[in-house]
């Protein structure tokens, strides 16, 4: 129910800590949801909009950016300021991210009459959390 990507604004993101993270995070969640299919249940795609050279999200936080009835499938982007991009650990800011889009995904769907599965979403996030601690999908 919880799909993500990346948008990185600079080439020198690339294999940074925070690129490092994000893949982590992305493998996470991508092993914990192997057997979901899209359009099965209401879910939230969350892209992580990192500042870098080339720019900057101009908002703060996560913001719904499309949605699809069909899918069943809103698109949130989350904005990665530059202070963030620069910190030693990132991640706390990125999986509270993640529990921003679960809330807007829950009162998007809500004031459309769909049940999105919050409980679930919540305890994938906390599971994802748990195994980039972990180390299980760190890239070394």
């Amino acid at each position: 129910m919880i799909l993500i990507g990346c948008i990185m604004s600079g080439p020198e993101l690339g294999k940074s800590r925070i690129d490092y993270i994000i893949s982590a995070i992305m493998r996470a969640a991508s092993d914990l949801l192997r057997d979901f299919e899209v359009g099965a249940c209401p879910a939230v795609n969350i892209v992580y909009c990192v500042a870098g050279s080339l720019g900057e999200p101009d908002w703060d936080h996560g913001r719904v950016v499309r949605f699809s009835r069909k899918k069943q499938l809103i698109l949130v982007h989350s904005a990665v300021p530059r202070e963030v991009v620069q910190s030693a650990d990132p991640l706390e800011y990125l999986i509270m991210e993640l529990h921003g889009a679960n809330a807007l995904a829950f009162e998007y769907f809500r004031k459309r009459g769909i049940d999105f599965p919050l409980r679930e979403a919540e305890a994938l996030v906390q599971a994802i959390r748990r195994r980039v601690i972990s180390g299980d999908d760190m890239v070394q």
